[in-house]
């Protein structure tokens, strides 16, 4: 007796099947169902009723079996090959729109590159930082100008017309040393020493004093020195306290005639200092290199005069 199905058939007497078709682990699957069902369909033989609705059942479960061991769309794809394709798919539409998207980049690119667009922004950014640079000197030397009114007017309103230029200057171009340096000038005609000593530490830090030359360095360590011997007299009379720059101060001095050997007034405030310290030969050395440099200096033979006696 031959039990038929779709895509395989069954001898229910010898237990041989023939399948096509079909993946080598499904056929061995459905192999073992099938002799489970016709040792099955023998044992219930005797007893007609019970057995027939038993191998009906057993039947029943057996191709609910194929079904879920092998899963099939009603157009006969298994889902699993149907679920690899989908994945294929998916990947693929990825990559096309990835391509249109890098093709879509590189059109662009190459119209902007055929009408000169990155050139001619580059040019209007460079012309907005050269007329912000214009700009920036333009109030620097307004404000070098008023300052220079207001010393020798004695005018403090001029001085704080000085200040608000070159803080112009200094808002459109903050890595310009000599608009921070004008603008201690300006302070310190003011009165605003500690403000002014600000400035120079500002213009003299690492984001400006690239812009100096050595000789525009030296003459900034050398105010620097001044505004810090001035903020410690004006503290000792304050508080009688002790010179904390003093260090400091002779550091900025040492410096200043490294950078400008021939610098009289910076050779002369470094004697002071040292003379003030106790130091009389490194102060007489200080005063002789001044003279070297300003036969006419009045400040360094005074200060020889003086530890003469």
């Amino acid at each position: 007796m031959l039990k038929y199905r779709k895509g395989y058939c069954m001898s229910s007497t010898s237990g041989v099947i023939g399948v096509s078709n079909l993946p080598s682990t499904t056929r061995a699957l459905r192999r073992t169902w099938w002799e489970f069902y016709a040792s099955s369909t023998r044992s219930f033989a005797r007893w007609p009723l019970r057995g027939k609705f038993v191998s009906h059942l057993i039947e029943f479960f057996a191709d609910a079996g194929f079904r879920r061991l092998h899963l099939k769309s009603s157009d006969g794809v298994p889902q699993r090959v149907k679920h690899q394709q989908a994945v294929m798919m998916e990947r693929k539409m990825w990559f096309d729109i990835l391509l249109q998207a890098v093709m879509i980049l590189a059109g662009i690119l190459m119209f902007l590159w055929m009408h000169d667009v990155p050139r001619k922004f580059l040019d209007n950014l460079q012309s907005w930082r050269n007329k912000s640079k214009y700009e920036a000197k333009r109030r620097f030397v307004l404000g070098a100008r008023l300052l220079a009114q207001a010393k020798s007017s004695d005018d403090l309103t001029l001085a704080r017309s000085a200040e608000a230029e070159v803080q112009a200057a200094i808002d459109l171009d903050p890595s310009d040393a000599a608009a921070h340096i004008l603008k201690a000038l300006a302070l310190e005609f003011q009165g605003f020493k500690t403000s002014a000593l600000s400035s120079v530490d500002v213009a003299l830090s690492p984001l400006a004093v690239k812009s100096l030359s050595d000789e525009e360095r030296s003459n900034a360590l050398l105010k620097r020195a001044e505004l810090r011997l001035e903020v410690s007299r004006l503290a000792r009379l304050r508080d009688d306290s002790e010179d904390l720059n003093s260090a400091a101060i002779e550091e900025d001095l040492r410096e200043a005639v490294r950078l400008q050997p021939e610098n009289a007034k910076a050779w002369c405030l470094l004697g002071d200092c040292r003379e003030a310290k106790g130091m009389r030969e490194e102060a007489r050395a200080a005063f002789e290199e001044a003279i070297k440099a300003d036969p006419d200096c009045k400040t360094a033979t005074q200060g020889l005069d003086r530890l003469r006696l």
